[in-house]
């Protein structure tokens, strides 16, 4: 993301399962944002699945999964999230992964530094997006609740096809 240097390129960037929240600051989000556009062709569109630390549960969250060979309950993924006293809008994630048949386990812990949805909203108009919205999940439910909104935005011009 910090990286993209197309222009007028693509008819829509998506960037799902949070990866957007990895940036350091908002200013870095705004720029990174400002890339986006400027590789999108008029018209073009982005969606965000981004991370909103106000909705976090506190309780520790499970996933029982299938292992190899089908062997039920077999990947135990346990997950929790909670916000950091630095700011309201940063999120800690923190992963278990264990597969009892393979012998695995592994854990994980992600700092979310832009982790406020309406904040990102600014942010993305900021960037110079238009029609920006924010949506409680893909059926475009309004936001209300979501830990994990999706934020949906055009740049300006192409016209209806």
């Amino acid at each position: 993301m910090q990286e993209l240097e197309a222009q007028s390129t693509y008819h829509a960037i998506v960037s799902l399962s949070w990866t957007i929240n990895y940036c350091e600051s908002y200013p870095e989000l705004v720029a990174v944002l400002r890339r986006f556009h400027r590789a999108l062709r008029p018209g073009g569109g982005v969606v965000l699945q981004i991370a909103h630390a106000n909705h976090a549960p506190v309780e520790v969250m499970e996933d029982r999964e299938p292992g190899p060979g089908g062997k039920p309950e077999d990947i135990l993924f346990l997950y929790r999230f909670h916000r950091l006293q630095s700011g309201a809008d940063e999120l800690e994630a923190q992963y278990l992964y264990a597969c009892k048949s393979l012998g695995e386990m592994m854990h994980e812990r992600h700092l979310l530094r832009v982790a406020d949805a309406r904040a990102v909203v600014s942010c993305a108009q900021d960037a110079g997006f238009e029609d920006v919205q924010l949506f409680d999940s893909f059926r475009r439910d309004a936001f209300s609740g979501a830990l994990s909104p999706f934020l949906v935005a055009r740049k300006s011009g192409g016209g209806e096809g």
